[in-house]
Formats: structure tokens, sequence, C-alpha cells
């Protein structure tokens, strides 16, 4: 062995024993990254969300274009109050010209006058005789009219019956104007029968079926004075048959 202190073996400046004894001097720490968080699990979460929103969008547009849809129809098939007129609502608002019907009856007339004022002076002298009289104006001139009947023969007979109490009457055929008039349909269509339930009226002598009739009245300005006369009762049923015929052709 050397005398050198400086020769121990500790201290030879060998590599490698430097090396090791370095090792063995210092424990190696090892580094442990920090650990990144996992957010994947987030995803699917952001996924199934936003395609609910989607889901959910498309879903109400289209219900509400479904019901729009539905609206729309029931709006064309069911026209509404301001496209209407009907007695009982409304049905259609557009008028197109309609040929009425005429009316037609056997009337006594018991004279012709030019100025009102006698026309009535003699209307108070059959009324107080107990006959109905009315008078009805037309081209100018006053028809003093005593009774109507529904056919000729009735209105011959009557007549004779009232030339045996002194009246000077005769039978005249009388009826309504033809002319055209612009009506919604519902007015149409009631108008159109009641051409019919005129002559039941007139044939039964009544006002049962224009009572009747008057009830699917439709709430037309053109009808409104007929209406109006319809609704009127009058105590003599001939005088009230004539008022409904003069109210009529004056549309």
């Amino acid at each position: 062995m050397s005398d050198n202190k400086y020769t121990d073996d500790r201290f030879i400046e060998d590599g490698s024993a430097v090396k090791k004894k370095v090792e063995n001097e210092f424990t190696p720490v090892h580094y442990h990254p920090k650990k990144v968080k996992d957010n994947s699990w987030l995803a699917p979460v952001f996924l199934t969300i936003l395609s609910a929103g989607v889901i959910g969008t498309v879903l109400g547009i289209f219900i509400i274009n479904l019901f729009t849809g539905i609206e729309n129809e029931q709006t064309g098939e069911d026209p509404s109050p301001s496209t209407a007129v009907t007695a009982q609502g409304t049905d259609n608002q557009v008028k197109a010209e309609q040929q009425l019907p005429t009316l037609a009856a056997y009337v006594l007339q018991a004279g012709l006058f030019e100025e009102k004022a006698n026309a009535e002076e003699w209307q108070q002298s059959y009324m107080s005789a107990g006959e109905p009289a009315f008078i009805w104006e037309r081209d100018g001139q006053y028809f003093l009219l005593i009774g109507i009947s529904h056919t000729e023969e009735q209105a011959k007979q009557r007549a004779m019956e009232l030339q045996g109490e002194g009246f000077d009457v005769f039978v005249k055929e009388w009826q309504t104007n033809e002319k055209e008039l612009k009506l919604t349909e519902g007015a149409s269509e009631w108008v159109e029968q009641l051409g019919q339930v005129w002559e039941e009226a007139l044939t039964a002598k009544e006002n049962t079926p224009l009572v009747n009739h008057l009830e699917q009245a439709p709430k037309a300005d053109e009808l409104g004075n007929l209406v109006e006369i319809l609704s009127e009762q009058t105590e003599n049923i001939e005088v009230y048959l004539l008022q409904v015929m003069q109210a009529y052709d004056n549309l």
C-alpha cells in the first residue's frame, strides 16, 4: 500500500469510479409530469344537447306549419262573418244578379186615382163598410184594392158578392214586375223560396207560411223593407198579403 493518503481507492480519479461514486451518493429523482385532466366525456354530452335542440326546433317549426295549414283550410272552407250575410249569420258577401220570381194573384179593384187624397177618401168609405181596402201606388197612379185571391174563379165569386151589396168592383190579374237584383247567395236562395211560400199563404189565406219563412230571412240590406213588412201582424190577411206583395215589388 502506498504511504500517500491521496492514493486511497476512494480518491482514485478514475472516470468510472467517480461516476459510480456520484451515482451512489445521489438518489435519482424521477420526474412525473402532471396528468392532463381527461374531459373526453363532455363531447358526447354536448353532442346530445345540441342534437336535442336541433330536433326540438325542427319539430316546433313543423307543428306550427301544420296548424297554420289547418287554419288556412278552415278559413277557406268557412267564410268569416265579414264576408257573409245571413239571418242566422252570414254566408257569402259576393253578390250576383238575381232574376226575382214573379208573384201573381187576382185582386178586386175598386178604383183608380190620380191623386192619393182621393184614393184615401174612398179607402175610408170601404173600410167603414167593413171591407179591407189597400192603396197600391204604381206608375204614378193609385189603385184601390179591396181583396186578393189565388184563382180567378175565387176572385169572381167574391166580386159578385160585393156587387150584390152595391160595391162597384171588378176582377184584375195582378203581379209584381220582373226585375233583377244583386243578392248574396243566401239572400238569393231565400227569395227563390219565397215564391213558393207566397203561393201557400195565398191559397190558404193565412200568414203562417210567410211567418215561418221569415225566421230564415237573411240580414241583407236589399231585403230590409220586405222583412219588416213580413214581421208586421196585420189583422186582415188579405191586406197583409197585399202589403207583402207590394214590398216585394219594391225591392
